[in-house]
């Protein structure tokens, strides 16, 4: 070490040598000298610095002497601020002052201090070496402005360090990347990206954190909850259990039915119903799906006028999202169209009789129509053949009646039609179907006698003989809501009645000019030759018809309300009575043990005239209702016997008995609610059965008291059924039966809606009565979905008052105001003729 005088900083001689005990002395002329200890390079490195940096002196005549360099130790001194202006205080915050420097020397040690609770404190170090420093801040927790803050200790003290605390910090734990909303207090506070791993997050309060992953994974907890205020801090796992594997269907046309199966292995996982968005002359489809990492998939789309290639796709699913997942092309096919009634809830049902492409109808026998049909066949039974719920085929749909009944003036070459109709079908066909699949019984015809016709050359006398086989059953003219007017047939394998579509539905297709009665439209639209003039006639059987249906909305409306009352009331007598059949043989001894019963049909393929019990876009009609009522498994079915008793049956399609039950029976005064009669009757319910339970004389009134409208007993009274277990609880569907045959001066009722509870897309709906309310019938306007529980009649203190409302969307956003505000009731009393009677009967 030496010494010596500067002068512009820069040493000039002479230089002073240093002892080796640290001592100098030395011999300068007279003057002015700034004298300051020049260290060697290693010194500096090892911290060595001495402390006053430089001594200003004027030498003279007189010796200087107490020119005294001391090691430089500094001072490192600051304050940690820990105030956010909420009046939080730190806990646990520490420290700490490093040496940065890679071999340090003897001296250069690392110091820490703790600081105290506080919204501000103060830190420092003394004793400390010059040289590089970084100043640390540690705690669990919290983030600051500068964690790490680097100095460089030469000279001087450093004391105007300043650390600033800035929030709160949450540590997350990924197994993906992921989007997450942090949300505080209901509001959003940021949205931000966490990476795979570990990484932390900094918030600047702290509280009751929600964090919402968003993207394409479903992580365990949908939302996480933490409370970013616990010691040591907030830490948030995330791991993925689901991921979205995304798909695409393309196709060549728009249709609204196009539905994507989702399998895992034989496990329906889910159905994703898809709207298309057109690009031109392709429409796509898009979908995505969340599934489990290991999932092994079978996608699977559907669509009825749609063929797709491939016809489905399967892969395993990775532990991550597939976003270019599968892809199928769609193209507008031709399919057989059939259906099954009803649609039972939690059953899916996809054929029970397939009939082949020929129906109504005389076909050739040419060589080249043959060989198209053999390949046809073939192409279809393959194609089906693995449904299991096919129960048989059937060569044709009503061929067999039509060549005998002379359908389309056969009978003067009869034997030659007969001919062909063998070839075609037996030779053929038959012979075609089985060679595919014999795992089913195979019928020429449907109607037909089965055997017996194959006995008369396959080619019955009569096709509709109720002993044999199946017969289909249509009549518009006799009374419809009688049981007697059908047959006992041993398969009904159809029978029904038309209404329109509703009121809705015709809006929605139908200009404002043409919703009148005898519009052209709605005489375009009527495929069924006197149509029209049948439905009058039903309707006016059992009901007041409303007036002005030509000139009023609101009459037009309630007629398209009564021609479904109709048609399901028509449907429900023929199919309750097929049902109470299915045990006993009756009358001649020949017919009965009843075993099938399809009404045809089930939907429509537009707005208009039909036999359907769903509207073209899946609306439940009022049948869809009642036939979910009177196909229950278990069936309370009453009628007045031939006899003019009132007797009860109980239809059980169970696998096991029902036993230890009570049938409540309650005759009601229509028009005064008042309970005339009831009773108790203890029942049991043989599996798989039909038998009479319960039968009583009617009272007969003297024929003068008898209120008639156009020859006809108006109802006054009616039954209402009940059926339940030893502790009051109903155990199926409750039944009614109206006493009289004329519908006709309903008196007023109010049913309204008092509340609507729950949350898209399943709602609960309360109703309220004033009285005996026939056929209430609930729409929601503007609003997809359908009730539970519909065209019910509504019996206060006995009929449920809750009835569910599903939308058909999933992911509908209706609210319960919503629903409750586009509910609209109508009831038979709400025929615009009563009210006009009413309005009247005010003016005298």
């Amino acid at each position: 070490m030496k010494l010596g005088h500067f002068f512009n900083d820069s040493f000039l001689s002479p230089i002073l040598p240093v002892n080796a005990d640290g001592t100098w002395c030395g011999f300068l002329p007279q003057g002015s000298y700034v004298i300051r200890v020049d260290s060697p390079a290693t010194a500096k490195n090892s911290g060595v610095s001495f402390a006053p940096y430089d001594r200003k002196v004027v030498l003279s005549e007189k010796p200087l002497s107490g020119l005294d360099f001391v090691q430089f130790k500094a001072v490192v001194a600051g304050k940690v601020s820990c105030d956010l202006g909420n009046g939080e205080t730190c806990f646990g915050v520490r420290i700490k002052l490093s040496p940065v420097i890679e071999t340090p020397a003897e001296g250069y040690v690392q110091k820490s201090v703790d600081l105290k609770p506080s919204l501000e404190d103060n830190f420092e170090f003394t004793d400390v070496l010059p040289g590089p420093y970084k100043i640390l801040v540690t705690s669990e927790g919290y983030c600051w402005d500068k964690s790490t803050t680097e100095i460089e200790v030469s000279s001087s003290d450093i004391r105007n360090v300043v650390i600033k605390r800035l929030g709160v910090s949450v540590t997350f734990e990924s197994s993906h990347a992921t989007q997450i909303d942090a949300v505080s207090n209901g509001s959003l506070v940021e949205s931000f990206e966490v990476k795979a791993g570990v990484s932390e997050r900094c918030f600047k309060t702290s509280g009751l954190y929600e964090f919402v992953p968003k993207g394409c994974h479903a992580f365990g907890d949908k939302n996480v909850v933490v409370d970013t205020g616990v010691p040591g801090g907030a830490k948030v796992s995330l791991r993925a259990t689901k991921h979205v594997l995304s798909g695409v269907v393309r196709a060549d046309v728009g249709v609204k039915d196009l539905v994507v199966a989702i399998k895992d292995s034989d496990q329906l996982l889910g159905e994703l119903g898809l709207t298309p968005v057109s690009s031109g002359k392709e429409f796509e489809y898009k979908f995505d799906f969340w599934a489990s990492p290991g999932d092994h998939l079978t996608i699977t789309p559907m669509a009825a006028e749609l063929l797709f290639d491939p016809v489905e796709s399967q892969l395993t699913m990775p532990n991550d999202c597939l976003p270019n997942g599968p892809k199928f092309s769609a193209k507008r096919g031709v399919f057989y169209v059939g259906s099954v009634k009803p649609p039972l809830q939690y059953v899916e049902f996809l054929d029970i009789q397939q009939d082949m492409m020929f129906a109504c109808s005389m076909y050739p026998v040419t060589p080249g129509f043959l060989e198209s049909v053999r390949r046809e066949l073939k192409s279809q039974v393959r194609r089906l053949h693995h449904h299991a719920s096919i129960v048989v085929w059937a060569g044709n749909n009503e061929n067999e009646a039509a060549l005998r009944g002379n359908w389309y003036g056969t009978a003067a070459n009869f034997d030659l039609y007969r001919r062909d109709y063998v070839k075609l079908y037996v030779d053929v066909v038959r012979e075609e179907v089985l060679a595919e699949d014999q795992s089913r019984p195979f019928v020429v015809s449907s109607p037909s006698n089965g055997r017996r016709s194959e006995e008369e050359g396959f080619v019955a006398e009569n096709p509709y003989d109720a002993r044999f086989g199946d017969v289909h059953y249509y009549n518009y003219l006799s009374a419809s809501w009688d049981w007697k007017t059908y047959p006992r047939a041993r398969f009904s394998s159809e029978y029904g009645f038309q209404s329109w579509s509703s009121l809705a539905a015709l809006q929605r297709s139908f200009p404002s000019s043409e919703l009148r009665w005898n519009s052209d439209l709605m005489t375009h639209r009527q495929h069924h030759p006197g149509g029209q003039a049948e439905l009058v006639a039903q309707v006016e059987r059992y009901m007041d018809l409303p007036p002005d249906v030509n000139d009023s909305l609101s009459g037009f409306a309630f007629f398209l309300y009564e021609m479904q009352v109709h048609q399901s009331m028509a449907v429900r007598t023929e199919s309750e009575f097929l049902r109470r059949s299915m045990s006993a043989i009756f009358g001649n001894g020949s017919e009965g043990m009843t075993m099938g019963a399809l009404y045809w049909q089930t939907n429509e393929i537009w707005p208009g005239a039909s036999w359907a019990s769903l509207e073209y876009d899946g609306s439940w009609k009022m049948l869809h209702n009642f036939a979910a009522r009177f196909f229950a498994p278990l069936l309370v079915s009453p009628f007045f016997n031939e006899a003019g008793e009132l007797e009860v049956y109980l239809v059980s399609d169970k696998l096991n008995s029902v036993n230890d039950l009570q049938l409540e029976v309650s005759l009601l005064n229509l028009r005064s609610g008042a309970v005339m009669d009831s009773q108790l009757v203890p029942v049991d319910a043989p599996a798989q059965t039909a038998h009479s339970v319960w039968k009583t004389p009617l009272l007969i009134r003297p024929e003068n008291e008898v209120k008639k409208n156009k020859g006809r007993a108006v109802v006054e009274s009616l039954y209402y059924f009940r059926l339940l277990d030893k502790d009051q609880n109903r155990v199926t569907e409750d039944n009614f039966l109206l006493v009289g045959d004329m519908l006709s001066d309903i008196p007023a009722v109010t049913v309204r809606v008092i509340s609507v509870t729950g949350s898209g897309p399943e709602f609960s709906v309360s109703l309220e009565s004033s009285g005996i309310a026939l056929f209430v019938w609930l729409e929601a306007e503007d609003i997809s979905g359908h009730f539970a529980d519909n065209g019910i009649v509504f019996v206060p203190g006995k009929t449920r008052a809750e009835v569910t409302f599903k939308c058909r969307d999933e992911s509908c956003q209706v609210t319960a105001s919503q629903l409750q505000n586009a509910i609209r009731v109508t009831t038979l009393a709400d025929n615009p003729l009563y009210q006009r009677e009413r309005d009247q009967s005010k003016n005298f």
